[in-house]
């Protein structure tokens, strides 16, 4: 019941136990594989990097962006649907026994399944574990002395915390299937995603769903678990982490690319969001 990887040309594997891998795809829009990477070799979280229209075999069609993990499970078959000009991602491969282990804590009918463990594909991801994730990713990636507990340690607990949000989620909307409310509320996540530094207005945003702007932000806070102000907050700041930790890069320039009025509006919102101002970030204070 160890995990077993299939890497493509446009992945990179960190780290490999019989508990965990760890990984990166980073793929061009333009590349053979962005359509259709194939379908996935075990049970993954992924924590995207950029925003990408997902369309599961099975399933209806989500945006996967910074502010939500995606969870997979083994044999999922999935297209891809452009927004951003390519579709990076961290991946956290884990054993199955331990996924279900997780999982049944909180839906004790997954001890019985055996592949389809996740009963959820989306869900949100907190400041914390993301947070957690990019300082794991930056470690394995700069080739910091590993302690292999310590990693499956972490992943473990990123799993725990994040299926923990998701089936709270999920919980909150059990008695609605899947319809026209949830393709409403994708279309609206697609549409901030594809201009995080845009101020569009909740009534343009509630037509373009085709709802009232009151039916809006009811379905999207049930739906994803944050409200639309809070989805473009965690879509901004999770997008500047790459630039802010660029030292050349001004923070002034960086708020304002992303929609801020301010070097110290900015800084406000980073620190409400992650409890560590961009600076602490860049100067690595933040471990």
């Amino acid at each position: 019941m160890s995990v077993c990887p299939r890497l493509t040309e446009v992945e990179r594997l960190f780290f490999c136990s019989d508990l965990v891998a760890v990984g990166a795809f980073r793929c061009p829009a333009d590349h053979p594989l962005f359509v259709d990477s194939g379908p996935t070799t075990g049970h993954v979280l992924v924590f995207p990097r950029t925003s990408t229209e997902i369309v599961r075999d099975g399933g209806g069609t989500v945006t996967g962006a910074p502010p939500t993990v995606l969870f997979y499970n083994r044999g999922q078959a999935y297209r891809r649907r452009k927004i951003d000009a390519m579709d990076a991602s961290d991946w956290y491969m884990i054993a199955p026994d331990v996924v279900r282990d997780v999982v049944a804590r909180y839906d004790p009918s997954a001890a019985d399944r055996e592949d389809r463990i996740f009963s959820f594909f989306i869900g949100p991801a907190s400041p914390a574990a993301y947070l957690a994730q990019r300082r794991l990713l930056t470690a394995l990636r700069a080739g910091e002395p590993v302690d292999a507990l310590k990693v499956e340690e972490c992943v473990i607990g990123m799993l725990d915390e994040t299926v923990r949000e998701a089936t709270s989620v999920q919980r909150d909307r059990h008695q609605r299937r899947r319809g026209r409310d949830d393709d409403a509320v994708e279309a609206v996540k697609a549409r901030i995603a594809a201009d995080p530094a845009a101020s569009t207005g909740l009534r343009a945003l509630a037509t373009e769903a085709g709802c009232s702007p009151f039916q809006l932000c009811r379905l999207f806070r049930e739906v994803t678990g944050y409200t639309m102000t809070e989805y473009r907050h965690a879509l901004r700041i999770r997008l500047a982490l790459d630039a802010v930790s660029g030292k050349r890069s001004d923070l002034t320039d960086i708020a304002l690319e992303l929609g801020y009025s301010s070097h110290s509006h900015f800084t406000m919102v980073f620190r409400r969001h992650f409890g560590i101002t961009p600076s602490q970030f860049r100067d690595g204070g933040d471990r």
